[in-house]
């Protein structure tokens, strides 16, 4: 599915994938790097256990708009959600979405 979310005044189009409950409670645990960017309908504190490469998490409001962007490095054991976060984006860091994270960052 094509995600639009917006950072700041400009809107970003991300590449995703939908997932529900089981799919969501693996998300990128033993994926490489060039699997999927998922998309979480409903956000809640996530782990980066047997995850093997960083990741950016794109916590976003019920709007879609950008709440906050954290890092994933590897193996943590918690991410805390921002309170106010409805939704989450994981965005892998790879060169397929090196556009889609410089607009995410800035």
């Amino acid at each position: 599915m094509l995600l639009k979310i917006k950072n700041k005044k400009e809107n970003i189009f991300i590449n995703c994938e939908k997932v529900g409950f089981w799919k969501g409670f693996i998300g990128l645990m033993f994926k490489k790097r060039n699997y999927k960017n998922l998309y979480f309908i409903k956000a809640s504190n996530i782990h980066s256990l047997f995850v093997f490469h960083n990741f950016l998490a794109v916590w976003l409001d019920e709007k879609n708009e950008v709440v906050k962007v954290d890092l994933v490095k590897p193996f943590r054991f918690l991410i805390k959600k921002p309170a106010n976060a409805k939704r989450l984006v994981e965005v892998q860091l790879n060169d397929k979405n090196k556009k889609i994270i410089e607009k995410i960052l800035n």
